[in-house]
């Protein structure tokens, strides 16, 4: 069975906790830029920051969490490694990145493809999808700030 959670704390202790904690579960991560809302050049040069993990990048209306009607966005995916962790972490003033100042919607997926983390910026919410071996194994500082969602799965 699966776990549907939402994080109740968007201080910035428990965004780097959760993030490191299911970073080792990890293969890759993405990034939003919304073409419609423009950037800065802090966006741009964190963006730059990531080249090095860079997999690929997608034009799409739909991501993790979100489907734009009548606009698009540049989804960018990453490798998970020490390094890149480093520089979520570095950013992790707050939860939700909004821009133009940085991209947007960070999502974090296992190996086999399935999203572990998706926050949805704007609306500010973070939905996490543990399996029960996986919440169990989190910190007990990490799991006393989430609330399980009405759905389950698996």
């Amino acid at each position: 069975m699966n776990r549907n959670l939402i994080a109740l704390s968007n201080g910035k202790e428990t965004f780097i906790q959760t993030v490191k904690a299911i970073w080792g579960d990890a293969n890759r991560f993405s990034l939003t830029v919304q073409l419609q809302l423009g950037t800065s050049e802090h966006l741009d040069a964190f963006l730059d920051s990531l080249v090095p993990w860079l997999i690929c990048e997608t034009e799409t209306n739909h991501w993790p969490g979100t489907v734009l009607y009548g606009a698009k966005a540049n989804v960018r995916f990453y490798r998970c490694t020490p390094h890149s962790l480093s520089a979520i972490v570095e950013q992790a003033g707050r939860w939700f990145w909004l821009q133009p100042e940085m991209p947007e919607d960070l999502a974090i997926y296992r190996n086999d493809g399935s999203v572990i983390f998706e926050s949805i910026c704007h609306e500010e919410d973070v939905l996490l999808h543990f399996t029960e071996e996986e919440f169990i194994g989190l910190p007990l500082s990490i799991r006393e700030k989430m609330v399980q969602t009405g759905r389950q799965s698996g």
